[in-house]
């Protein structure tokens, strides 16, 4: 992976003029869909493939689920949405009313904080506030961080309402095909209703960490992975045989060494 353009806590790029999502016969009351893809679009769901591909490396990315928010002919842009950390705003030393954060990835991130600076990502999905944002995905959307301080400023929202990212996952030109084409990322597209159900569910469950405990993520993984796999008509050649007893031991110590990384990183 590699970093992209670098910000600073509340930058974000301009949105594309245009979008892949503006099909409208998507219609509400129609079933929900998810299937693999072999395509990247902006607003496409990547998948880590289960195993140990990152148990000894990149550790935050085992079971990961990414949202490509950006894809063009530069490379791919995306951010874990399954990562919450035990981390706020002021603890960063930022000003305001406390944010809860996210890793969103290790590009300009908060480990990145005292080298090149943080890059942040503020989603939401609040129809009412599109105007000032990107849409990535039908109902999904991208604001900036400054934007968002000031809604919830003005009383017009809640720091709940947004989910804050800190840092991203960035590929050069041609590298995330070349990841997908051996096999250690599973690609989707998920209808935008079931993203925006998990995402909603991922706010809740950050409210109740101190009650819970750091979320590992796998939970929401588990459930899209699931998803995914029923709308597919036939198996998918690069899954790992979960019946193999090196391939269990493998995805275990995955799990492993994904909770250890957590523990050294999102918690403060």
């Amino acid at each position: 992976l590699v970093a992209g353009d670098h910000g600073s806590i509340g930058i974000l790029s301009e949105a594309p003029t245009d979008s892949p999502y503006s099909d409208p016969s998507i219609v509400s009351g129609s079933s929900e869909w998810a299937y693999s893809t072999p395509v990247i679009e902006t607003g496409s769901i990547l998948m880590a493939r289960p195993g140990d591909t990152f148990a000894q490396r990149q550790q935050y990315f085992h079971k990961s689920v990414v949202l490509i928010i950006k894809h063009d002919d530069a490379g791919d842009m995306g951010i874990i949405i399954n990562r919450p950390s035990g981390f706020n705003t002021r603890q960063l030393g930022i000003k305001g009313p406390s944010w809860n954060i996210w890793f969103g990835g290790d590009c300009e991130g908060i480990r990145d904080a005292h080298v090149r600076g943080i890059r942040s990502f503020c989603l939401h999905v609040m129809d009412d506030f599109a105007s000032m944002s990107r849409e990535v995905t039908r109902g999904v959307y991208l604001i900036s961080f400054d934007k968002a301080q000031e809604l919830v400023s003005a009383g017009q929202a809640q720091t709940s309402d947004f989910m804050l990212f800190l840092g991203y996952c960035g590929w050069v030109q041609n590298q995330l095909q070349g990841e997908l084409n051996v096999g250690v990322w599973k690609m989707a597209s998920v209808d935008s209703r079931v993203i925006v159900r998990e995402l909603r569910e991922e706010t809740m469950e950050l409210r109740r960490l101190p009650q819970l405990g750091l979320d590992d993520g796998v939970g929401l993984w588990r459930h899209l992975y699931a998803v995914v796999d029923a709308g597919d008509a036939r198996n998918d050649p690069f899954d790992p045989n979960m019946l193999d007893t090196n391939s269990v031991e493998g995805d275990a110590f995955g799990d492993a060494m994904l909770r250890q990384w957590l523990i050294q990183n999102l918690t403060p």
